[in-house]
């Protein structure tokens, strides 16, 4: 780790899965599975999504003991644990099935959240295409299983999150006072961008901006004031849009449809993580929503995630207010801890 800091570190962009989930191989549904596989020389248990390497160890997904150690390397001192996508959303499931499987997986969290509270803090994956057994569930899950807040994909089936079916749903999440992470999925253009990795390079960022344009353009911030949402890998492209989002708003009466003031505006509404990798790329972040908006995100224990993050925010240009914000501070405002 080429840099340090004395204060709280908080990584709000990591993924996690309960051990038993994994042993036991699969969902029992079929176009929902896990698999570990032993894939390298020295034997290491690998894992595998759909048939897919995953690029990290097993233990680094399911066992908390290990993650400790890697957050002890990184300089990480606590870490919001999620579901790792596109595994954990279950929207083509009928709604019993996947309640079920939301619920197996937020009592694992659960589990491992009540047993190391000082690492660790839990967000649950919910059924969002049925949204009241979705809201249904975030109550439990957070007054009941004493986890945080939600995971939530950019899209939930077809629907933009700006659609009136999901409503119920961030109002519970309002109400609750419950931190609700959107992180992509699967879907735009993979016919397109099959190749190269661009699913993830180009298809997962796009994902990100198509969200955050969904809840400023389609009101939903403004329904809910008090909503606490935030974004993986930096808002993806919608910090370097605003501008053109701005002037789409000033010349076309489409888009001031449910918006009553500049949508750039609204970049200070929504939290985004730090997962950019690059310094130019981060600092425009930060120019762009404010250090109060950008809290330090990696996306363990994934290859694409970030492997010094402490080092990636020691480099911008900031105060030493501002760069405990981004560390730790924004985090322990938006999760009340």
């Amino acid at each position: 780790m080429s840099g340090g800091t004395d204060k709280a570190v908080v990584d709000v962009h990591t993924h996690f899965l309960p051990a038993d989930v994994v042993q036991a191989a699969s969902f029992e549904t079929p176009d929902v599975g896990y698999r570990v596989r032993i894939a390298d020389e020295d034997g290491n248990e690998l894992f595998a999504a759909s048939g897919n390497a995953s690029g990290f160890e097993l233990a680094q997904l399911v066992d908390p003991v290990r993650r400790i150690e890697d957050m002890r390397r990184m300089g990480v001192t606590r870490q919001v644990l999620s579901v790792p996508p596109p595994f954990g959303f279950f929207h083509t499931q009928e709604p019993d099935l996947a309640l079920a499987l939301c619920r197996r997986l937020n009592d694992g969290v659960a589990q491992v959240v009540r047993a190391h509270p000082d690492q660790f803090i839990g967000m649950a994956t919910l059924p969002m295409h049925h949204p009241k057994l979705a809201a249904d569930e975030m109550a439990r899950a957070v007054e009941d299983l004493g986890l945080s807040g939600a995971e939530i994909a950019t899209r939930i089936g077809p629907r933009n999150l700006d659609d009136p079916v999901l409503r119920p749903f961030f109002e519970a999440a309002q109400d609750l006072s419950a931190p609700v992470f959107v992180h992509s999925t699967r879907g735009l253009g993979a016919d397109r961008l099959a190749a190269y990795h661009l699913g993830n390079l180009i298809g997962n960022p796009t994902e990100d901006a198509i969200a955050s344009a969904s809840l400023i353009f389609g009101g939903v911030l403004d329904a809910y004031p008090g909503l606490r949402i935030y974004l993986a890998h930096g808002g993806g492209s919608c910090a370097f849009l605003a501008g053109r989002w701005d002037r789409g708003w000033q010349v076309r009466p489409e888009a001031r449809e449910h918006l009553p003031a500049a949508p750039s505006t609204y970049l200070r509404r929504l939290a985004f993580d730090s997962l950019t990798h690059g310094d130019a790329q981060l600092g425009f972040l930060l120019g762009q929503a404010g250090a109060s908006q950008v809290m330090l995100g990696t996306d363990y224990p994934y290859d694409m995630g970030e492997p010094d993050p402490v080092a990636r925010i020691a480099a911008q240009a900031m105060t030493d207010a501002d760069r405990d914000r981004v560390l730790g501070g924004n985090a322990a405002a938006m999760f009340g801890f």
